[in-house]
């Protein structure tokens, strides 16, 4: 037995390198996934936590919520205010499950006439450019308009 290990020293010291290689790769990728999977549960509760405030905000303020058309104009910043934070929320939530959609969208026809007003959506992140540019394709011929 000694003989072999002697005659064949080169060759299992060659094996035992690359079953570390593999074995070190393998921990890589394990870490990699660990830290992407942790980045996205925590991207994930961040985008919970988010629409939880929003929702508050909603529940706080129901005439910038649900505005029924137009905001008066003693409202008017703060629905402001309110509709870049509802724009933000739609940010947060898009960027982490694209699940959130329909919920984005039934927010943007509520407030149809704030998103028809938006001049440039390419200030907001790519995915809320996307909606924001899809409801106005589709959804701001019948919004009214406010002065």
């Amino acid at each position: 037995m000694m003989r072999w290990l002697n005659a064949n020293a080169g060759a299992l010291q060659g094996a035992a390198a690359v079953a570390t290689a593999v074995i070190a790769l393998a921990a890589l990728i394990g870490v990699k996934y660990q830290i992407d999977a942790s980045a996205r549960l925590a991207r994930e509760q961040s985008a919970r936590d988010i629409y939880r405030e929003f929702l508050a905000l909603s529940v706080q303020n129901p005439n910038l919520s649900d505005p029924q058309g137009c905001v008066a104009a003693a409202d008017a910043t703060s629905y402001a205010d309110y509709v870049e934070y509802l724009l933000y929320m739609a940010e947060q939530v898009l960027d982490a499950d694209d699940g959130w959609q329909p919920a984005v969208d039934d927010l943007f026809r509520r407030h149809a006439p704030a998103i028809c007003a938006i001049d440039d959506a390419g200030l907001y992140a790519p995915a809320v450019s996307r909606r924001i540019r899809e409801f106005q394709s589709r959804g701001c011929a019948a919004a009214p308009a406010c002065q």
